[in-house]
């Protein structure tokens, strides 16, 4: 559902996002390195292709989509259930953002248990390229205060 997130921060904020989707795949390796590099925000859904994080400049600004999966050994902060304090939501360590971070780089991650599935419908996956997360206006909410971006006016 990134369109649904797409338009939902094009039509309140002053930004323009690009969704590269099924298109990140056919890229060559130095194309992802470059986009990685040049831009200075991402969101991204949890995967192997965060490691291309290493070659972006320092006060890059990343946030990680992840569905929580309850058997995760590993404590995560569920963003559904937390209130507008997105302090809370800046996240416990993922593998990527430990040395994003470290790099100089703000690394969220956004977690959802309730509801989040992968493409393929399985509830609580976190370890999945393509994930729905059910509540945007939370992520959109997260995505604006992270990144900072300017509301436009009503």
């Amino acid at each position: 559902n990134a369109e649904a997130v797409q338009t939902a921060l094009e039509a309140t904020y002053h930004v323009n996002v690009t969704l590269l989707g099924e298109t990140w795949e056919g890229l060559t390796p130095a194309q992802q390195l470059r986009l990685y590099h040049e831009h200075q925000y991402h969101v991204t859904v949890h995967g192997a292709h965060e490691a291309n994080v290493i070659v972006a400049r320092p006060g890059t600004r990343v946030v990680e989509l992840q569905c929580l999966h309850p058997a995760d050994p590993h404590p995560r902060i569920d963003a559904t259930q937390n209130d507008d304090n997105d302090v809370d939501w800046y996240g416990p360590p993922s593998w990527f953002s430990m040395f994003s971070r470290r790099m100089g780089m703000e690394h969220t991650v956004y977690g959802e248990s309730t509801g989040c599935t992968s493409a393929n419908g399985q509830a609580g996956v976190h370890r999945s390229t393509h994930v729905r997360i059910t509540n945007v206006t939370a992520l959109v909410t997260l995505i604006a205060r992270r990144f900072e971006l300017l509301a436009k006016e009503v």
